[in-house]
């Protein structure tokens, strides 16, 4: 309880730690990498600009290996960004991405110019 004699509840798993990235394309770029005792990342919003005159899509990819490399376990989402537009994907609930251990990754594959900003949390 605090001073108020309120108490607060959080959404957030305690110890956890924020994250926000952000990425230009084009390309597979990491955009997280689980550190050493940490298992699972918590998407809260995804937004993606388009400065191109032209339509342009971004792929989320989770792979088994620190360095994404190999084949890759799940495709997460993938968005289509029309010319000129910002869109902005909001999750009331955290997306939640953790297949196990903390050996694994999630890249973005962005066209041209796109710009991928990520926000979140871990533990």
């Amino acid at each position: 309880m605090d001073l108020t004699k309120s108490l607060t509840v959080t959404t957030r798993p305690a110890g956890s730690t924020t994250w926000y990235y952000e990425i230009r394309g084009p390309g597979f770029i990491t955009l997280f990498t689980p550190p050493a005792g940490r298992t699972k990342l918590a998407i809260s919003t995804l937004t993606y600009a388009n400065p191109d005159d032209f339509r342009n899509h971004s792929d989320l990819i989770v792979y088994p290996t620190p360095d994404c490399s190999g084949g890759f376990l799940d495709s997460v989402e993938r968005v289509m960004v029309p010319p000129f537009d910002t869109v902005t994907i909001s999750f009331p609930q955290p997306l939640l991405i953790g297949p196990g251990g903390s050996n694994w990754c999630l890249a973005a594959g962005l066209d041209n110019h796109l710009v991928l900003t990520a926000t979140g949390y871990y533990y």
